[in-house]
């Protein structure tokens, strides 16, 4: 009995000593042959890593590192030498013991290598616990994760306060903080790269460069609603100590000028990221509004010094984007990027002394406008400045931003360019202003918020889905890039697809040619692909199209019914990658396309 009781408490010493790990490891700044981890230790400690393609470790790739006393027991450890596009798994030994936190991650595609099919989980705004709906974005099998901002609200944690940045022990403190946060923890973290942006979790909320705003409301016997705003000037060394914790604490990528924001971009295969930063640099929305005392109304008239990003990270934008060799560009932002919002903050003056309720809290018109303006519409400057580059020949450019608290999808003709707005991973009033905005929309004319800000659909357009949700890209090499919304059922709301555009008349030609299959794609494919039919010429209704292996054997076989309006979709999830053949065989028509699919 005493030897069980001995065997016992060394037992239990063991695993005390393989658990020295307390925050991390959080995998990030991944390319395609290395990447950075974080870790944070019970104390001080040397370590030494081990990266391996085998879960087994059998012939790692050892790096030796130790957290640091100056860093508060954390450390970022580079790793390099790796092959690009494939996963890794990671442990971490100290004094040869395995800590019992282990986890993998993906290296990125060559730059030059344009036919893989890749997987993007973007999302934001996470506050409470939500299994379902992070168990599905594991589910996906993201490549990589975007993370564009509001990862837990650290200034509403407890010992941290909105002015946190201005201690080094908090800002310490201030990523294990969302590290440990459990469903990033135990489904994202260990099983895929990371990258983030600040939205305003890094101080006050609506944080504005070195300001913010609060606004009240009063109304009178008739209703009417007066708005007051006052801006506030933060402690100037919030955005300095925030922008060094982001460097000290974040695995990120280098940044382009951390003394101006935290902005940088990335390259996963064919496409960039640049992630921007709308909040350090900016200037203040107030700005651009003017109060008349005289006439109690407010005017909104931004100038040209009026930005969203700063000069210096407008210049590095729009260059960037100009310059990139990727054949997507994607604009990471934490707020929102649609051109259309200008109209509601239009409206929104139009009505400024409205009383009305938004979002569940007593506002006017002119809440309405204040509110919106925060985004890129309210800075014409900069979202011109992007826009104006389709003119100049810049093509395939993408935004995917957070904040709202809801995620929706337009394809570009309401944003400007195609947009991903994923948010309310864990939010607790997801969609409620999209959903007041339709509604306001629908009370004053016959469009609804899908007609003019968010085609595609989404969280509470047009329907009353108010659940936690997130977004997903997925790129099918240099043929088209798929974005759509999932919620935490699983269920799919809004999908938009859209395809490589060359030149303006090679997408004409693609769209309008003579062939009966005017359009397969996506081209790689890994699950499902689109057979799209020119609806000028004649078919049979025992038309049929066919799935061939490269071989010539006979997969699958479709009736069209004179279906043709609508893409025909061929479920090709059980074939392995290779080269394969779609025909489309009839009385008037035979026509025959390779694609390839990918796994």
């Amino acid at each position: 009995m005493r030897l069980l009781f001995v065997l016992l408490i060394m037992s239990f010493s063991l695993i005390i000593d393989a658990q020295n790990i307390i925050s991390g490891p959080t995998v990030g700044g991944v390319t395609d042959s290395g990447a950075r981890i974080f870790v944070k230790t019970t104390t001080p400690l040397a370590f030494q890593l081990e990266i391996d393609t085998s879960q087994n470790f059998s012939n790692p790739i050892v790096f030796q590192d130790s957290t640091r006393n100056d860093l508060y027991a954390s450390v970022i450890t580079n790793v390099s030498g790796l092959q690009p596009f494939m996963r890794y798994y990671y442990q971490f030994k100290f004094s040869g013991t395995t800590d019992t936190i282990k986890g993998s991650f993906k290296t990125f595609p060559l730059n030059s290598d344009k036919s893989n099919y890749l997987k993007i989980a973007v999302g934001s705004c996470n506050y409470f616990l939500n299994s379902p709906l992070f168990q599905s974005i594991k589910d996906f099998e993201p490549d990589f994760f975007i993370h564009l901002g509001d990862w837990i609200y650290v200034p509403s944690s407890p010992g941290f306060g909105a002015t946190y940045n201005l201690f080094p022990d908090r800002r310490a403190a201030a990523f294990p903080e969302k590290y440990n946060d459990p469903m990033m923890k135990q489904y994202i973290l260990p099983n895929m790269g990371i990258d983030y942006i600040y939205d305003d979790d890094y101080s006050q909320n609506d944080s504005e460069g070195d300001y913010f705003s609060t606004d009240f409301i009063t109304i009178d016997s008739t209703g009417n609603a007066t708005t007051t705003i006052r801006l506030d000037t933060m402690p100037l060394g919030v955005n300095p100590g925030a922008r060094l914790a982001y460097h000290q604490y974040f695995p990120g990528y280098e940044m382009a000028d951390s003394s101006k924001g935290i902005f940088h971009s990335f390259r996963i295969g064919n496409a960039e990221v640049f992630m921007t930063d709308v909040r350090m640099p900016r200037t203040p929305r107030l700005n651009a509004f003017s109060y008349d005392s005289l006439a109690n109304f407010w005017r909104f008239q931004p100038d040209s010094n009026h930005t969203i990003l700063g000069e210096t990270q407008r210049n590095w934008l729009i260059n960037g984007l100009k310059n990139s060799t990727a054949d997507w560009k994607i604009i990471g932002s934490g707020l929102v990027f649609n051109k259309n919002y200008r109209r509601f903050i239009d409206l929104g003056m139009l009505l400024q002394g409205l009383a009305v309720d938004i979002a569940g809290r007593q506002g006017s018109g002119m809440t309405l406008a204040y509110t919106l303006a925060v985004n890129w519409a309210g800075y014409p400057v900069d979202l011109n400045a992007v826009l104006k580059l389709k003119d100049e020949g810049v093509k395939n450019m993408i935004a995917i931003s957070g904040d709202t608290h809801s995620s929706v999808i337009d394809d570009g003709t309401n944003a400007g360019i195609p947009e991903l707005n994923a948010s309310g991973m864990a939010a607790g009033d997801e969609a409620f202003l999209n959903y007041y905005i339709d509604s306001v929309v629908k009370t004053i004319s016959s469009q609804s918020v899908k007609d003019i800000l968010w085609n595609a659909g989404g969280n509470g357009v047009e329907n009353m889905n108010f659940s936690d949700s997130y977004g997903t890209i997925e790129i099918f090499g240099e043929d088209s890039l798929r974005m759509c919304v999932v919620d935490e059922l699983n269920e799919t709301l809004a999908c938009v697809t859209v395809l490589k555009e060359l030149s303006n008349s090679v997408v004409t030609k693609m769209w309008k040619s003579d062939a009966a299959m005017n359009l397969i794609y996506p081209n790689p494919a890994k699950d499902i692909i689109h057979v799209l039919l020119n609806e000028t010429k004649e078919y049979d209704k025992k038309d049929k199209i066919r799935l061939y292996s490269s071989n010539g054997k006979l997969l699958q076989e479709i009736v069209i019914n004179n279906e043709i309006k609508a893409p025909i979709a061929i479920n090709v999830g059980q074939y392995s990658t290779g080269s394969y053949f779609v025909k489309l065989e009839g009385k008037n028509v035979n026509e025959s396309k390779k694609i390839m699919l990918l796994k």
